[in-house]
């Protein structure tokens, strides 16, 4: 979420200044198997909302001006079902990449900044934070091996490279968690924002 808080469009909106809403699983939460069903929603290295598509739209200027690449067939690259991708490229390594699933639509209301009820069209989204920005780096050095190890993006290898590709380029990364030394505990919350 943080990185997603630190990117912007042509346009000047962010991701996050798009409605959001969790793919919470239909059900009641206290009954045997809801909770299973959050396995298919969070991941350890991504989560499945939906987002208002108008999103998609800023896509197009983004990868003009060299912000975003679009990964080609993101289904062949572990994204189920997914219609399209794209990659932020402002650093090497852990970039933000949002897959869409535009097979997956919804509906909902929420309240428009006047009161008053606002439809609003969404699409699922897959945000997750790949080790590589290069395609070729990302099949031989994280996609293949992942395949026979049937492992994920580890969240804490991301979070360094991503603070660490922030501070080369002259920039802050600052989620609101620290990793520490196993000495004092491995993940521990801090106050930043």
């Amino acid at each position: 979420m943080t990185a997603l808080s630190e990117m912007r469009f042509p346009s000047g909106r962010g991701p996050l200044d798009y409605y959001w809403n969790i793919c919470w699983p239909a059900g009641d939460p206290n009954s045997a198997g809801w909770l299973k069903q959050i396995d298919d929603r969070f991941k350890r290295d991504r989560f499945f909302c939906y987002v208002e598509s108008g999103i998609i739209s800023e896509f197009a200027e983004a990868v003009d001006r060299g912000m975003f690449d679009p990964e080609p067939d993101p289904s062949r690259w572990g994204h189920v079902g997914a219609t399209e991708s794209y990659k932020q490229t402002q650093f090497d390594v852990a970039n933000v990449q949002l897959t869409f699933h535009g097979h997956d639509p919804a509906d909902f209301t929420t309240t428009a900044p006047d009161g008053s009820p606002r439809q609003v069209s969404c699409v699922k989204i897959e945000p997750d934070i790949d080790y590589y920005r290069d395609l070729g780096a990302h099949f031989l050095l994280e996609y293949l091996p992942h395949q026979f190890t049937k492992g994920v993006s580890d969240p804490k290898a991301v979070y360094m490279l991503r603070w660490m590709a922030a501070r080369a380029s002259g920039r802050d990364f600052d989620p609101l968690y620290t990793i520490e030394s196993a000495g004092t505990g491995t993940v521990a919350a801090a106050g930043g924002v």
